[in-house]
């Protein structure tokens, strides 16, 4: 398995007959383990085929994101802020335009 885990996964497991072998991670890994898990979530948002498992995938992916702005020492404010600016700066994604390519001039 090796990945970061939700608080209650070990009493889950526990409460399923099985006995969980973890441990708690220092800062360091605790933050490489967070990046992990954003990708991970990320392909499950991906994989998802129903709106009902995207919503949930979804969830699971603001978790993780909560968690590195946690420890990060960033509010959910401060990350709308920088949104808000590229959004604002760049565009935003729902005129759904799909770059195919860049062709050099002639």
């Amino acid at each position: 398995m090796q990945k970061l885990i939700r608080d209650n996964i070990p009493e889950i497991i526990k409460d399923a007959g099985e006995i969980p072998i973890v441990r708690v991670l220092d800062e360091a890994e605790y933050l490489e383990a967070l990046k992990a898990k954003l990708l991970e979530e990320s392909n499950e948002v991906r994989q998802a085929t129903s709106t009902e498992d995207m919503l949930k995938e979804l969830a699971d992916l603001q978790e993780v994101v909560h968690a590195l702005l946690s420890r990060l020492d960033v509010s959910m404010n401060e990350l709308e802020t920088v949104r808000h600016d590229k959004a604002k700066t760049n565009g935003a994604f729902s005129k759904k335009l799909y770059l195919e390519r860049v062709d050099q001039n002639a």
